[in-house]
């Protein structure tokens, strides 16, 4: 079997710069596909205030179901979804739902707070994450693998001060971590070399500021290690890498402006009007704050950067508008109006609905994305949900927890799984054997054993 070799020892033994390493995809790629051993990525996908049970839940058995209506948008990547029915979020301590739901949503984990401590399962060995979300474990667990542990991306324009204050779905040593909710700030964090890849040279903050402020491309700051690279590799291999760095490109072009006002970044796609920025606390703007948020994670999973990554759509208890919706009116306030309002309904079946279309473009992104007879998605794991089932209610009982990607052949997709009183627990416990764990047999700090030992039955 061919040895994996790491990106930044390819890089060394081709001579070549290190500070290369976060512009290129895996050199040693050809290497991984020969040798069958491409890693799991994990995306936890975030958005608020649940959304209506009736309007999500899929119709027919395991195989021959049908999509409903705030699915539909997934059908093109039916085969990647596996739709789970009746799994209870597991959570507790007497925060409020909002608050609370968020912390648990991937975690099984109290937070803490002036109400509540630590859970039952803080100091017990046999229980792993006690005090993570699963980004966060995961993060932990492969540590010193990529230059950054783990991304937490968001797209949160929240203004009140309570409700969606603290809600992050990202929870380490029990508390909520806030998201980089600037697309752009990301980017340059990214790709710029802060902070400094490992192995990497440490490169002078104000040399770059100073590049960009001259609306050149960050990649000038590589360029002539770039060009020796290209008389190093093989014309295929080079070939690889200027696609992948003509896709970085269009992604810097649309976050900055670019040099040319609307130069084109890709077909069908132009860069905003030059010296335009994108007002990442502006409710108008959070569409494109999502895909550049979803670009920044596709590409950095590409590049093997990190292999952990949050996009958070909103904090829990949300009070977000979506005008290009026609909803103009808080989001957190409408789930609130009486029992089954047919608006209310009709509101967050629209909602739920446009979050599915959005899914939708990030699974088409990882798809493009090839690795040796598969694709980026054959080999991540994507787990999407929310911190109550709907927002009316404030229940975690039936959660809508949406399983997409090929989970490296972990378990098979394309089903649609029925659970009755099942905790969340158990769920995170296949997630971490998607990822290569599979000592793991209790996870979350709601997890003293009560819950069932072992993964999700059914799913693997």
């Amino acid at each position: 079997m061919i040895k994996s070799l790491k990106r930044r020892d390819v890089l060394r033994a081709l001579g070549t710069s290190l500070s290369l390493a976060p512009f290129i995809p895996l050199l040693d790629r050809e290497a991984e596909a020969q040798a069958g051993q491409f890693p799991v990525r994990y995306i936890q996908f975030f958005s608020p205030l649940g959304t209506w049970l009736d309007h999500w839940r899929p119709q027919g058995g395991e195989s021959d179901f049908t999509l409903s209506q705030i699915l539909a948008p997934l059908e093109p990547m039916k085969k990647y979804l596996t739709i789970l029915d009746g799994v209870q979020q597991s959570s507790g301590g007497g925060m409020p739902p909002h608050e609370e739901g968020t912390a648990c949503s991937f975690s099984a984990n109290f937070i803490r707070s002036p109400l509540s401590d630590r859970g039952p399962a803080k100091d017990d060995p046999k229980v792993s994450g006690r005090g993570q979300s699963l980004d966060q474990y995961f993060a932990t667990r492969l540590a010193g693998q990529t230059p950054f542990k783990q991304l937490n991306l968001g797209v949160t324009p929240n203004t009140d001060g309570r409700i969606g204050g603290d809600c992050y779905c990202s929870v380490n040593d029990w508390y909520p971590i806030p998201t980089e909710d600037d697309p752009s700030a990301a980017f340059q964090r990214l790709f710029t070399g802060l902070p400094t890849p490992i192995g990497s040279p440490t490169q002078d903050p104000a040399a770059i500021a100073r590049k960009l402020a001259e609306e050149k491309s960050i990649l000038d700051l590589v360029g002539a290690d770039l060009t020796d690279l290209r008389g190093k590799v093989g014309s295929s291999e080079y070939q690889k890498i200027d696609q992948h760095l003509a896709h970085l490109r269009a992604l810097e072009l649309r976050l900055t402006g670019g040099a040319n006002g609307n130069a084109p970044t890709k077909e069908g796609c132009a860069a905003p009007p030059k010296g335009s920025t994108l007002d990442f606390k502006s409710f108008d703007n959070q569409p494109m704050l999502l895909k550049a948020q979803m670009d920044n994670a596709v590409a950095a999973l590409s590049c093997d950067l990190t292999r952990s990554v949050v996009l958070q759509l909103g904090r829990g208890g949300s009070d977000a508008t979506y005008p290009w919706l026609g909803l103009n009116n808080n989001h957190h306030g409408w789930t609130h109006s009486s029992p089954g309002d047919p608006g209310m309904v009709a509101s967050a079946t629209k909602f739920s609905t446009w979050c599915a279309e959005q899914l939708l473009y990030l699974l088409q992104q990882l798809a493009s994305v090839k690795e040796g007879d598969g694709t980026l998605l054959d080999h991540t794991v994507l787990l999407w949900s929310s911190e109550v089932a709907e927002g009316e209610s404030h229940s975690y009982n039936n959660m809508p927890y949406v399983i997409a990607g090929g989970a490296g052949g972990a378990f098979p997709s394309g089903r649609y799984l029925k659970y009755k009183n099942t905790r969340s627990n158990r769920l995170f416990v296949s997630m971490c054997h998607a990822m290569g764990f599979p000592e793991v047999e209790y996870y979350g700090d709601t997890d003293a054993g009560d819950f069932g030992k072992g993964p999700l039955p059914g799913l693997s």
